[in-house]
Order: structure tokens, then sequence, then C-alpha cells
């Protein structure tokens, strides 16, 4: 009867071990499933391995390594509306922004005059064009040169402009002969000539002989301005 009532005791047990292992599984089911936040300190950040595409919204800061490939085509601004001050000789300079409000009405412009003198007397000739109306005329650069012949050389060549109204005449030297008996002289100059002026150029000889024609040429070159 002892031995009878121990084999009781054992199932007993048994039945018991089963069930509390039961209640157990069914107790770590439920703590698998909740939810669990992690916060590390931003010196010690949780590594993220990122594969595809993430979507990112507002504000990042991030430390990137290695190589970015960017698709497609990004608009990108630079703006510094206040110039970086430089500095020179341990003296700070800051640099100012200077348009030119004038820069969208300049037109290139290029005349070539062409007279011929014949030595009689005192020997000169002219040749002109009129600056069209509404445009100013500045010119930039001059070149004469002068075909000498029989003893007659250029002595000087002339430029005539008209300003408020009132004429100015520029004098040019004879110049350096560029080839046996053609003189030439060139430079680089800053003349006005206000719209609806005549512009003049004037070539003088010095006459030696008689009855000998002296061509002269003149190059002027710089632009036109429109105005009111």
């Amino acid at each position: 009867m002892q031995f009878h009532h121990f084999g009781l005791d054992v199932l007993a047990l048994r039945r018991l071990v089963i069930w509390m292992s039961f209640l157990c599984l069914n107790g770590l089911s439920g703590v698998a499933q909740s939810n669990v936040t992690v916060v590390n300190p931003p010196s010690n950040p949780v590594p993220v391995n990122v594969s595809g595409t993430v979507p990112v919204s507002g504000s990042v800061d991030a430390a990137v390594t290695g190589n970015v490939g960017i698709v497609g085509t990004p608009s990108v601004s630079v703006q510094n509306p206040s110039p970086l001050p430089t500095t020179i000789n341990g003296q700070t300079i800051t640099p100012i922004l200077v348009r030119d409000m004038d820069e969208r009405a300049r037109h290139p412009f290029a005349h070539i005059f062409s007279c011929t003198a014949v030595t009689l007397g005192l020997a000169t000739c002219n040749d002109s064009f009129k600056v069209p109306e509404r445009k100013e005329l500045v010119i930039e650069y001059v070149q004469f040169y002068a075909i000498e012949d029989q003893g007659n050389t250029s002595a000087a060549y002339l430029l005539n402009t008209s300003v408020a109204g009132l004429g100015y005449t520029f004098y040019y030297p004879r110049g350096t002969a560029t080839w046996p008996n053609v003189p030439m002289t060139h430079e680089l100059t800053r003349i006005y000539a206000e719209p609806g002026s005549t512009v003049t150029f004037t070539g003088v000889v010095n006459v030696v002989k008689s009855h000998v024609s002296i061509p002269f040429t003149a190059t002027v070159s710089g632009y036109l301005i429109d105005v009111p």
C-alpha cells in the first residue's frame, strides 16, 4: 500500500511539472512580443546597417564617409550678398560690387577714313562721317598712316569731334615708318562724340614737290551708347 501511494505521488508530481512548464512558456511568449526601447547617448550611437531606399524628411545631421551618389540633377544656389574681406599687407579691404549700367547699351563700332592730298601749296585732305542720332560715340583706338612719295611727307594726323556743341581737335604725330615711306601711328585713347555730330579726319602733308598725290588712311574703333 505504501508503494502504490508513492506511485500516485510521482504521477501527481509529473503533472505539476508539466503545468508549471506550460505557464513558463506562456510567460516567455508574452515577453517576446513586448516592445523594447533602447536609448543610447550621442557618444555611443546604435549602429544601423541600411540598404535600399530609405525615405528621409526634415533636417538631418550626418557624418558621411566614402563616396555619395546623387540621382538626377539637383538645383544648387550659392548666395554671398556681402563680399568677403581681403587682407593685403596687414590691411583688411572689403571689395565693393560695381555694375556698369550702360553695358547692355553698348554697340561695337569701327570706321575707316580715306582721302588723298595733292601737293599744291598747303596740301591737306579730309574724310568724315556722322554719328547716328540718339547714339553717343566713344572712340577707344585710333590708327593713322600715309604713303609718302618724292620727298613729300606726312606732317600730322588730325581728328575732330564735337561734344555739347563744341568742336575739339586731336593731333597725332607722323609716326614711325612701318614700311619704306609708310609712317604709321596708333594708340589707345578715349574720345567722345555727341549724337548726330560729325567726326572728321584730316591728313596734312609737308610739301617738297608739287603735283604729287599722298593717300591717307585712318581707322577708329570703339562703341556706340544708346542715349535718351
